[in-house]
């Protein structure tokens, strides 16, 4: 093709056919610049192919990410019904007509056993971000093209941090039950009902605090602060289902409008 061109100019100019030589180039410069043009458009488009295929395997992934984040919620709020369950359970039982002893032995009974939704435990949910954060890392945010979903992927993952007064107070009501409550069962009948050992430490019946206002009201305020917990997680969990549907919706968008190559 160039020899194909010089022979043209070659020819033009033993002619001395000035003006037409003067077209040619100009027309010759056309094509180079169309060319060039034509093959920046094709690059244009190739990136574009390959920042909107990354995007699809991001938004993929964070997407699988949240299905967890359900599965991880729907257990915390299984483990919280059980244990509310239980303090029900507790505070009609302490609530009886019995000795100091008896309730004292079917308080630590139940801790003893460890059941679901156990006094002495608690869970959490921590989104899984993994995904989210390896975009942030690698690619920045702003490869979701769509405004208003990075906005609301932005706020989730950022939830995780203004979320933790809710759980980080039922972690601490625990670990202080706990405290109080491993203090209180060192007494003569805990010791001989769990250990089969007999001892000088005070009976439960000279310990006020077994079914008096602290040890009850302990638990009665972890009851009350699952519960917090429970709808301040009925509320993420309607965003992690809103989010999943806005990127199906994006996706199944954005599989229609990903530029074709005009070399494929």
């Amino acid at each position: 093709m160039i020899h194909f061109f010089r022979r043209i100019r070659r020819k033009l100019l033993n002619q001395e056919r000035v003006g037409k030589y003067l077209i040619y180039a100009v027309g010759e410069i056309l094509l180079v610049v169309i060319g060039i043009l034509i093959a920046l458009q094709v690059n244009n488009w190739n990136q574009e192919r390959i920042s909107r295929d990354k995007e699809k395997v991001y938004l993929k992934e964070i997407r699988a990410s949240l299905e967890k984040d359900l599965a991880d919620q729907n257990r915390v709020f299984d483990f919280n019904g059980k244990k509310i369950a239980l303090i029900l359970q507790i505070i009609s039982e302490m609530g009886k007509d019995k000795s100091k002893t008896e309730h004292m032995l079917y308080l630590f009974g139940l801790l003893n056993k460890e059941p679901e939704g156990s006094l002495v435990n608690y869970d959490v949910f921590i989104p899984n971000r993994a995904a989210f954060d390896n975009m942030l890392s690698s690619e920045n945010i702003g490869i979701v093209q769509d405004d208003e979903l990075r906005s609301k992927l932005s706020e989730y993952y950022r939830g995780e941090i203004v979320d933790t007064g809710t759980q980080e107070r039922v972690k601490q009501i625990v670990r202080k039950f706990s405290d109080l409550i491993t203090r209180l069962g060192v007494n003569k009948e805990s010791m001989r009902a769990m250990m089969n050992m007999e001892t000088n430490y005070p009976s439960a019946e000279e310990m006020d605090p077994i079914n008096g206002p602290e040890i009850m009201g302990q638990i009665f305020l972890m009851m009350k602060n699952v519960e917090s917990q429970n709808v301040w997680l009925e509320e993420v969990q309607e965003n992690t289902q809103f989010l999943i549907q806005n990127i199906d919706q994006y996706l199944g968008q954005l599989t229609t409008t990903i530029p074709v190559n005009p070399n494929t």
